[in-house]
């Protein structure tokens, strides 16, 4: 996944390339990328590949992600269970 919704084709190294990112588009864009990879496999200049080619970098705040979800998740539980005992005293 990316964050908006497209896919990259990123240089890891030199010499080292990565297609990801197709979110739903991957028949299609596979295909594509997967033309434009084996050029740059075969030793094609980067420049001439018809996509962008950036670094990767990673997504702020993503390490973040889980813990935050586990306490939302507690959080609303808690909540669930306070307005179940607050729904019961008032019937």
């Amino acid at each position: 996944m990316t964050k908006d919704h497209l896919p990259h084709l990123h240089v890891l190294d030199d010499g080292l390339y990565a297609g990801l990112g197709f979110n739903g588009r991957g028949v299609a864009m596979g295909t594509v990328m997967g033309r434009m990879l084996a050029m740059l496999a075969g030793g094609a200049d980067p420049r001439d590949v018809p996509f962008p080619i950036t670094a990767m970098r990673p997504i702020a705040f993503h390490r973040f992600q889980r813990p935050a979800v586990m306490a939302l998740a507690q959080y609303y539980r808690i909540r669930d269970s306070l307005e179940e005992r607050f729904a019961a005293r008032a019937a």
